[in-house]
Parts: C-alpha cells; structure tokens; sequence
C-alpha cells in the first residue's frame, strides 16, 4: 500500500488564497522556513520541489501541485547524492511538508491516474498549512514596526536623558551620583542592532526613562537648593567636563567663565532657552504665546488624523497627555508615513527630539492641507532639516499657521451644524 492510499485523498483540492502565487510561497519559506524546523539545506530542497511543479497547479481545484522528477535527477539539480536527497524527502514527509505518492517501484511518472492523482512528491500540505506562513509573516511585520517607533522613541529618550545629565554636570558636577549615572550612560549600547527584539527595545526604554527621571529629580532638588540658598546659578562651580559627547564617552575641558555663561543658558532639546522643568520633561515659560513649548494637550488640537489616533489610543484621557505619550504616537505613526528610519534619526540628530516630534506632526497634519498637501512625508521631513541647517526653518510659524487653519476648521464645522 502507497503513503497516499494510508493518508487518503479526496476529490476536492485546496488551492493558495486569492493574491497568493507560487513566488510569494517560495519567499514565505525563504523567511520563516526555521520556524518549520527548515533549515538552509532542507530548505532548499523544498524550493527546488516546489520550482518543479507548475504554477497553476497551486491555484487549481483540480489538481495538486506534484515534483515528478526523478530522484536522480532532482538530486543532480541540488548538487547533493541520491542518498541525502531520500533523507530530506524523507524528514519533509515526516514534517508534514510533501506526501510521498510514487508507484510500488518509486518511479515518479507524472501520469495522471484515474482519480486525478500524479504519481510523484505532492505539495499540497504545503497549501493547507500556508495560513501559518501568513500568519507567521504577519508577526514578523507587526515586530519590524514595532522595532523600527521603539529605536525613534530610544534616540528621543536618549536625547533627553543626555540633555538632562549635561545639566545636571553643569549645576552640581560634584554631586555625589554624577559619576554612577555618567558611568550608566556610556555602558548603554551605542548601536541598536544590540537589542534583537522589541521586548529588548522596551526594557532599554525603560531604563532610559528611569534614568532620566531621576537626574531630573536630582537636578530640580539641587535648583531648588540654590533658590533657598539665594545663591546665583551664574555662582555654581564650574563644569569641569563641558560639551560631552556621552555617547561617545569622550570629554573636553573648558574654561570656568565658559562654563559658567554655558550654564545660564542652559538648552533643552530643540535649542530653546531658559526653560522650566515639569512632570513631562523640558518645557518653556509662557507656553500659549511659543508653539514650540505648547502643552501635550494643546499639540493634540493641531495633529492630523494618523498621529491622533495613535495618541488617543495610547492616553484616551487628554488631561494626562505627556511629551513622551506624543514621542511614541509618533514613533508608531512613522510606518504610515513611509518615512524611513534613517530620515527620522537624521531629524532626531539635526532637529532634536522635541523639535523633531513636532515637525512629523506637522507633516502629518498639513497631509490633507487644501492648497499643497504633503504627498511625501519622508522628503519633506528631510527638506525640513535642510533648512533648519540653513537656518530658514520656521517650524514655530508653520506650527502657529496650522493651529489657526484648525481653529478656522472648527469653526465652520460648528457653524454647518
């Protein structure tokens, strides 16, 4: 008795979804074929038998996809013996991958039989098990963009956690924790290609935040200090290691005048000086009157429909919206504005990341602008930081004109009602 009469066949054959063909099956297994326990010379072997079958035969109620060439010349294809072809003929069978249906002599006719049969090595469990493949490829996409928003939120956490030390080295240098957390900072990896997945992603975030929040509990508790005190921050002692390049882990050493003027000035991310601390990170005084230091809750007014369904879904209650809730909107609304990861870490680096966040909601919001939409995200971002090198980007004016268009909006949409 045949492998085929053990396992049976029916009358009705199942053929690949709508939209699938035999080259996106070959590419499925070329992507996940480990996750079948295939690995590259069994793989191979598979793909082989599969380009040996006809194409329409995968998408016909009719017949099954059937590799009737013979063993020894399959073999001679794959440049490997007779023997290791039978072997991984062998473990596909066992696999659930082929089914084995030769004559009792193991020739491989192709003839058809009465029954719509072939005689030869048939494909179709490969059919009925295609749903996993798919299914397979979705979670490998899903984990691609989840990867790619968690790097922009990890280069803008980064960003501000550097931002935060620099300050924190420039009030209280001698600050009994400054050397731990500059220690914690150049041990943090410089590449992402260290983190394998989003649950390592995450896990780094996490500890960037944490990091981050408490060099700006230490930094409020020593500003506060220096209020009571009545002591001038022009007063503090001198940074010794100013213009750090942490990342970098290398050091320069300026003057004390430098770094007491450097220290008046302080900058958060996105250049603005003189700015307050809150809950949510850096932000500027008389906030209503300067777009770029807007609350989380005022940026919500004026985003478009991709970013806003990414924020709403990450903090449905607008009240309790913060500057990282809109970092990761952002970072999840990049895939849908086909803007690439090198273009959103080229803005992170020239923009800064405050700065960087509010120029993709911008480009988002002005996608539907009713005299020049923005067909091209990814170059207009670029464009944007071209000419924030050049210094002729307005970003606080672009922000203002699309909060009045918003507001004009609404207005006539409560009118119309």
């Amino acid at each position: 008795m045949t492998i085929s009469a053990q396992r049976g066949f029916n009358s009705h054959r199942p053929c690949l979804p709508e939209g699938i063909t035999i080259s996106h099956v070959i590419e499925l297994i070329e992507r996940h074929g480990p996750r079948w326990n295939l690995w590259p010379g069994r793989r191979n072997v598979l793909i082989r038998m599969i380009r040996r079958t006809s194409p329409a035969d995968w998408l016909s109620a009719d017949r099954d996809p059937v590799c009737y060439l013979a063993q020894q010349d399959l073999a001679r294809e794959l440049g490997i013996t007779d023997r290791a072809l039978r072997i991984h003929e062998t473990e596909l069978d066992r696999s659930g991958l082929l089914i084995r249906d030769t004559a009792a002599n193991g020739r491989r006719t192709g003839h058809v039989l009465a029954n719509g049969r072939r005689l030869g090595l048939n494909l179709r469990p490969i059919i009925e098990r295609i749903h996993e493949l798919l299914e397979l490829d979705a979670e490998a996409e899903a984990e691609a963009s989840r990867v790619k928003s968690l790097r922009f939120e990890c280069s803008a956490a980064r960003k501000a956690a550097k931002s935060a030390l620099e300050a924190l080295l420039t009030t209280s240098p001698s600050h009994q924790r400054v050397a731990a957390l500059l220690g914690l900072f150049q041990s943090w990896p410089r590449r992402y290609a260290t983190f394998r997945s989003s649950e390592a992603l995450e896990a780094h975030l996490a500890d960037v935040f944490a990091f981050t929040d408490e060099v700006r509990k230490l930094l409020s508790d020593t500003e506060c200090s220096a209020a009571s005190s009545g002591r001038a921050e022009s007063q503090l002692p001198a940074i010794t290691n100013k213009n750090l390049n942490i990342l970098e882990g290398e050091t320069n050493t300026v003057d004390a005048a430098k770094a007491n003027t450097d220290a008046s000035q302080r900058t958060a991310p996105g250049g603005a000086k003189g700015l307050e601390q809150d809950r949510n990170g850096w932000r500027g005084r008389n906030t209503a009157h300067d777009p770029l230091h807007w609350t989380p809750k005022q940026v919500r007014a004026i985003c478009g429909e991709t970013v806003r369904f990414y924020l709403d879904s990450i903090c449905p209650d607008i009240e309790m919206l913060t500057d990282r809730d809109l970092t990761k909107a952002v970072s999840l609304a990049l895939r849908d504005l086909a803007i690439t990861d090198e273009a959103a870490e080229d803005a992170l680096q020239i923009l800064g990341p405050h700065a960087a966040t509010l120029a993709i909601i911008l480009i988002d919001a002005n996608r539907d602008h009713p005299a020049h939409p923005i067909r091209n995200p990814g170059g207009t971002l670029r464009s944007f930081c071209k000419l924030h090198q050049s210094g002729k980007l307005n970003l606080a004016g672009a922000l203002a004109s699309l909060l009045k268009r918003s507001s004009e909006r609404t207005v006539q949409s409560t009118v119309a009602l």
